[in-house]
């Protein structure tokens, strides 16, 4: 019975069905996606490639920048004078105040003049006077001469009309002398500018009595300023006159300004043992003030190589500086000493050498630290 069936065609044998019901499940199993042993999707989250291609590399190398040296210095006016009288008198009048500019000979302020001009009058009168005298001299020594050759007079006469004449030019010396004393004395009762600049400081006052030597007036030329700093005998051998010069004012707002090297002393002072440094800026907007402080900053001829990074890559660690390099493969926290900031990038003094692989960007990482 069972071979008839096995021969009768279309009807399957029950090996048949089964291996057909095997092959079923075996093709449903593999299309529903699903693992055997937990039933879960496959991660499609998994990383691919080496760990330094996910992080962005800066390697480190050595930039040659100029020598720099720093320092702080005071501002003060290229030019300054305090304006004084020559002579004694009263304030009569004053025609400029604190803050006012002033152009060469100006006058500032007058004395009363009254008795000088009354001075002045007289020694014109001396000099005419002298001036008559000394031709009535002269006169009579030409007629003394001829009658003493004509034997009509003596030689006692004769000297005495010469040694007259004598008297009479060193009368008319000193009378014109005095009155130049006296125009000069009349000149003086005007105070006038030196040179152009402003009013830095005013003590004059109407009606009061001056001396000679008593300062009335500073005068201040700050068009362009200098800046006179202090530099030690280790840095004053990498400076020469035209460096240029960085300067920064805090009073200003950290406003920057920039000058030249004009000056360097050639002898150090005794108790500090430090060198003057004179620098130039010019001040055509009058920012600038005397007694403001600057922070200076002179570019040298001299070079050094430095260690230089993104600023942004610096992280606070412990009261320190870090930053991420890429170490065997793994990103690793570096404790660096940062310094001064050069073309928006920081010197680091420490803590990295030529070759280290800076992470830049990448993953959120957080790794311990290593010396």
């Amino acid at each position: 019975m069972r071979n008839a069936l096995q021969q009768l065609p279309g009807i399957p044998t029950p090996a048949t069905t089964l291996q057909a019901c095997l092959l079923l499940l075996l093709f449903l199993f593999s299309g529903s996606g699903c693992s055997p042993d937990s039933g879960e999707p496959k991660s499609s989250g998994q990383q691919t490639g080496t760990p330094a291609a996910q992080y962005s590399l800066e390697t480190v190398t050595i930039t040659e920048i100029p020598e720099t040296v720093s320092g702080v210095g005071m501002v003060r006016a290229r030019q300054e004078v305090e304006i004084s009288p020559e002579i004694s008198g009263k304030v009569k009048s004053i025609y400029y105040d604190v803050g006012d500019a002033v152009r060469q000979n100006d006058v500032l302020a007058a004395l009363d003049n009254e008795s000088h001009t009354i001075t002045l009058n007289k020694k014109r009168a001396r000099l005419r006077r002298a001036e008559a005298a000394g031709a009535k001299a002269r006169k009579d020594a030409g007629k003394s001469g001829t009658l003493f050759k004509q034997g009509v007079i003596s030689d006692s006469a004769s000297d005495d009309s010469i040694l007259g004449l004598q008297v009479a030019d060193a009368d008319l010396s000193l009378a014109r002398a005095e009155l130049k004393a006296a125009e000069k004395d009349l000149r003086d009762t005007r105070l006038t500018a030196p040179f152009n600049g402003r009013i830095a400081l005013r003590t004059a006052e109407l009606g009061k009595l001056v001396t000679p030597g008593q300062s009335l007036f500073t005068l201040v030329d700050i068009n362009t300023v200098k800046i006179v700093m202090q530099v030690s005998e280790l840095d004053i051998a990498k400076l020469a006159t035209g460096n240029r010069a960085d300067l920064v004012l805090d009073s200003l707002d950290g406003a920057t300004f920039r000058g030249q090297v004009a000056t360097i002393g050639l002898k150090a002072d005794d108790t500090t043992r430090t060198f003057p440094v004179e620098i130039l800026v010019d001040n055509e907007q009058e920012q600038l003030l005397p007694g403001m402080v600057a922070r200076a900053s002179i570019v040298s001829a001299v070079s050094r190589q430095v260690t230089l990074i993104p600023p942004e890559k610096l992280l606070p660690k412990n009261g320190k500086k870090a930053v991420y390099v890429l170490h065997s493969g793994k990103p690793l926290q570096r404790i660096v000493t940062p310094g001064e900031t050069i073309d928006g990038r920081v010197v680091i003094e420490s803590g990295l050498k030529p070759g280290d692989r800076l992470i830049t960007g990448g993953l959120q990482i957080q790794t311990p630290s290593f010396p």
